[in-house]
């Protein structure tokens, strides 16, 4: 999230931090620490790098939903930040007003397919996002690019936090831009 030019006021993580994160990029999230709010991923079990953005938050401001980790309904009795169940569904059906919703998985519709082009999202989580109408929508697990509008959400797929990152704008609880910037081997492309 940037309010300010350089480098940024706060930094969210949709998860899986670690996986394929050479030393060098390690050195620099430890500079964000202090920044930085993460949601789990399915591979973060064993590290907790930033503080664990709750299941809504208020950040600069803005009322932010961090939904960790996968969705299983049969973990109801098991503490796990691996895991979501209904009771965090639940308890986000009564939410409006959320700028911006961070999730490890995709809500189904997104159009991140399987190997067998098997929509991967989550039909729960759509209807969440329908009923919740957030602003912005970021998540990871699948780890490649994906853009799109559901609705009146911008919805994001993003990659591995060595491959590309999204900087949102914003000036008294306003979305002034949005930039998309992907990396890879050669170059770095900014939308």
């Amino acid at each position: 999230i940037l309010s300010k030019e350089e480098p940024f006021d706060y930094f969210l993580c949709t998860g899986d931090v670690f996986i394929k994160t050479p030393i060098q990029e390690i050195n620099i999230i430890n500079k964000w620490k202090n920044k930085g709010y993460s949601i789990y991923g399915n591979h973060d079990w064993y590290l907790e790098i930033f503080p664990r953005l709750t299941l809504i938050q208020e950040i600069a401001g803005l009322n932010i939903v961090g939904l960790s980790g996968m969705f299983k309904s049969n973990k109801l009795n098991q503490v796990d930040p691996r895991y979501w169940n209904i009771r965090e569904l639940l308890h986000l059906s009564h939410l409006k007003n959320i700028d911006i919703f961070i999730s490890h998985q995709p809500f189904y519709q997104l159009g991140i397919l399987d190997k067998f082009k098997k929509d991967i999202g989550i039909p729960i989580l759509t209807d969440i996002l329908s009923y919740t109408q957030p602003s912005i929508f970021c998540c990871g697990h699948d780890h490649r690019y994906k853009f799109k509008f559901f609705g009146n959400t911008v919805a994001i797929s993003l990659p591995l936090i060595t491959k590309g990152y999204v900087s949102l704008f914003y000036n008294d609880k306003i979305l002034t831009n949005l930039e998309i910037t992907l990396k890879n081997k050669k170059r770095e492309i900014k939308i």
